[in-house]
């Protein structure tokens, strides 16, 4: 993602180097009521937010877009999860359907 839009995010996902170097000015800026969902191999991060690592095996890294907007989701009750199964389920594709909705299962397991 090339525009990262706002300067002082409420809340970050994390999830490659590249999204970690084109961010590095708006995690400094970030204040400790900010939140940061980082993939665990990208840390230490340098920020005042709160930063939760996210660990996956290698296997679910594909999924882990998914994972982490499951995960915030969760944590922010900010939208119900059982929407975006639903939403998963009325795409139309059987395999893409159970690799995903087995995708925002494990993400309430981190």
């Amino acid at each position: 993602i090339l525009y990262t839009g706002i300067p002082q995010p409420d809340v970050m996902i994390l999830l490659s180097a590249d999204g970690r170097r084109v961010t590095q000015r708006q995690m400094e800026a970030m204040g400790a009521q900010a939140v940061i969902y980082a993939d665990d191999a990208l840390l230490p991060l340098v920020t005042q937010a709160r930063v939760i690592p996210l660990a996956w095996e290698k296997a679910r890294k594909k999924n882990a877009a998914l994972m982490a907007v499951a995960r915030f989701l969760a944590d922010a009750n900010l939208y119900p999860v059982a929407a975006l199964e639903d939403a998963i389920r009325q795409s139309g594709r059987a395999e893409f359907v159970e690799e995903s909705l087995e995708a925002v299962t494990s993400a309430g397991n981190w």
